[in-house]
């Protein structure tokens, strides 16, 4: 077990060097002096390695927490690299599952359909002016109800179809 002495202390060498903690927990010290705290583990036989952060942003304490959870993880049968990359594809997901997101694809899909000036405005007025500016805030989307409608299925996506679904998140 490392002691938070020794992370403080570990000072660069010729060559990357590491110091183990425990249950597979390791800090990585490179040659250039950054101290990055990994967690090796195996899953369906096959050795792997999740990068847990850098010391100090990363405490001894806090590693061993993440290391941990990594852990209970592999307990469940979940593989935690696999498990980080859904948590920020289901971030991103979320982010861009907002009605403002969604409302700029419709505009962006008229635009291009080539549809006329007007309506293109219209539809840009009736969504920022009506929608945005009397509720103040983007809500999320009720399960991608307005994405669905927006997809280009052969036809032009129609704004009821969006303003239906809007209303029912």
């Amino acid at each position: 077990m490392l002691a938070a002495l020794h992370v403080e202390n570990a000072k660069p060498r010729d060559k990357p060097y590491k110091l183990s903690d425990g249950l597979g927990l390791h800090l990585l010290v490179q040659t250039s002096g950054s101290r990055l705290w990994r967690f090796r583990y195996r899953f369906m036989g096959k050795q792997k390695m999740l990068g847990l952060g850098s010391f100090p942003e990363t405490s001894l304490a806090s590693a061993r927490a993440k290391r941990d959870d990594a852990r209970k993880l592999l307990a469940q049968g979940i593989d935690p690299s696999q498990q980080r990359k859904l948590d920020k594809v289901a971030a991103a997901t979320a982010a861009n599952n907002l009605f403002g997101a969604v409302a700029e694809e419709y505009i962006a899909c008229l635009e291009e359909s080539g549809r006329a000036h007007a309506k293109v405005a219209n539809a840009r007025w009736l969504l920022c002016r009506r929608i945005w500016c009397e509720e103040g805030a983007d809500p999320p989307l009720a399960a991608g109800a307005v994405s669905a409608g927006l997809s280009s299925r052969g036809r032009e996506p129609h704004l009821h179809r969006t303003l239906s679904a809007k209303s029912d998140a």
